[in-house]
């Protein structure tokens, strides 16, 4: 369980912690990567490549991505 619910909770909290993409604002304006800088504010796409990076699964990293948009759902009315 702890497998899907730490990077899905640390994901979150990057993608939703207004410092951190103050920073990413300024950094990416300058390269001009924007396909970088939306993934990196998308939850679903953070908690995949975090799960992933995390567990090394690809399996868990797809069903982390997946309660990602369930959430995203239920939360947002999305």
């Amino acid at each position: 369980m702890i497998d899907y619910l730490a990077p899905l909770v640390v994901s979150w909290w990057f993608v939703h912690f207004e410092p951190i993409h103050y920073i990413l604002d300024r950094v990416f304006l300058r390269i001009e990567a924007d396909w970088l800088h939306t993934a990196l504010g998308c939850w679903k796409c953070m908690s995949f490549w975090t799960t992933w990076i995390y567990s090394g699964s690809f399996i868990i990293a797809c069903a982390t991505s997946l309660t990602a948009v369930c959430l995203n759902k239920l939360i947002y009315n999305s």
